[in-house]
Parts: C-alpha cells; sequence; structure tokens
C-alpha cells in the first residue's frame, strides 16, 4: 500500500512540475490535466499521463523549464571542462572562453525560441532563456572556479583567457577570476541578447504557422 501511495504521489508530483507556471492561455488546461490525474486509480497509468504532459509543457511550464535548462546546464559544464582539460596542456591554449561564451550562446537561444514558438509568447521564450543562462552562469563558475586553482598551480594562467594574474594570488582569486574581472558581465551580455532576438524568432514562427492567428490580429487592427 505505501509503494502504491509513493508512486501515486511521484506522478502527482511530477504533474505539478509539469503544470508549474503554465502560460496563462493555458491555466485551466493544467487545472483539468490534475482533476484527471486525481480520477486515475492504476499506478501504471498515472504515471503514464503525468509524463505524457511533461512532454506537452517541457518548453512552456516554468518546471519543465528547469528541467531543460539543468541539462543544458550539465551538458555546457561537461563541455567547459573538457575544453578546459585539453587546453591545459597547450602551450598555445586561449583559454576555455572559446566554449564558454558560444556553446551557451547556442543553446540558449534555441531553448528561449522554441519555448516562445510552442507557447507563442515571447514573455515564456524569454522565461526560458534567462533560466537557462542562470543555470548555465552557475555551471561554468563552478567549473572555472575548480580549474581556476588548476591552471595556476600547473600553469600560472587563468583557464578563461590564458591570461597570467599580474599580481601574485592565490586559490580563492584564481577560482573568483570570471566574477574578479568581470567577464561574467560579458558573457551574460551576449547570450541575453541572443536570447531576446531568439523569443522573437519564435514568435513570429509561431504567427506564421497558425493563419488563423494570422487572420484574427488583421481583423482586430482593422475593426
Amino acid at each position: 500500500m505505501g509503494d502504491r501511495m509513493s508512486s501515486r504521489d511521484a506522478a502527482a508530483r511530477m504533474l505539478d512540475l509539469a503544470t508549474l507556471g503554465l502560460p496563462t492561455s493555458q491555466h485551466e488546461w493544467g487545472r483539468a490535466m490534475r482533476a484527471e490525474l486525481s480520477a486515475i486509480e492504476n499506478t501504471r497509468d498515472r504515471r503514464r499521463f503525468a509524463t505524457s504532459v511533461a512532454r506537452v509543457t517541457v518548453f512552456t511550464s516554468v518546471g519543465g523549464q528547469l528541467v531543460v535548462a539543468v541539462l543544458i546546464g550539465l551538458l555546457v559544464a561537461v563541455l567547459t571542462l573538457l575544453t578546459s582539460r585539453h587546453q591545459l596542456g597547450d602551450p598555445s591554449a586561449v583559454g576555455v572562453v572559446t566554449t564558454t561564451v558560444p556553446i551557451p550562446a547556442l543553446f540558449l537561444p534555441t531553448f528561449a525560441m522554441a519555448a516562445a514558438a510552442l507557447a507563442r509568447s515571447y514573455t515564456v521564450g524569454v522565461r526560458a532563456g534567462l533560466i537557462g543562462g542562470v543555470v548555465c552562469l552557475i555551471a561554468v563558475s563552478g567549473v572555472l572556479a575548480f580549474e581556476g586553482m588548476v591552471w595556476i598551480g600547473q600553469r600560472g594562467i587563468f583557464p578563461l583567457d590564458a591570461d597570467p594574474p599580474r599580481t601574485s594570488i592565490g586559490p580563492s582569486e584564481a577560482a573568483l577570476d570570471i566574477f574578479i574581472t568581470g567577464m561574467w558581465i560579458g558573457h551574460l551580455i551576449i547570450w541575453l541578447s541572443a536570447i531576446v532576438v531568439a523569443a522573437g524568432v519564435g514568435v513570429g514562427i509561431a504567427r506564421m504557422a497558425s493563419p488563423q492567428t494570422l487572420t484574427a490580429e488583421k481583423a482586430r487592427r482593422t475593426s
């Protein structure tokens, strides 16, 4: 009985996460999905139903966006670490900035564009990109904190741009290089610019794919 209730609660928690922060136009639908789940008794059917809803809302709900953002952050962290280790023994290394700037600047706008298009909402698209941006900044900072100490210890230079420090520094300064130098601001400016543009493109794609929406907007403007 306990296992059954635990499974039922797991399905309910999954659905709560999947419908968290849905666009205003989908609030009623989200409530209907939660009500439908409460009427399902079979544990497997409950889990299957919650999973199907999660697939639908993965880009449009806050819960789904958090999951996608974490996956993007993990991927960025792994790629940053691999780049760091590859360049660590390379005398001509230019720094992991070659990964920490362009890779998130590719993934985050794609995420924002997909969210905006699926939700038909610029705000939802930007929100997705911002959530992803925060997670990516945490991921990059975490990797650089560890790698900074390794690079300073082995090569006496910073991993982000492969430049040596101007004065003697300790491990803590090496770990916080991205914040001390302010380079995190440059990262965010590039990421956010791409997110804002991509969200607009996503909404445009959604409108072009929906002739009914275009017709309604034209009618509203001419009325």
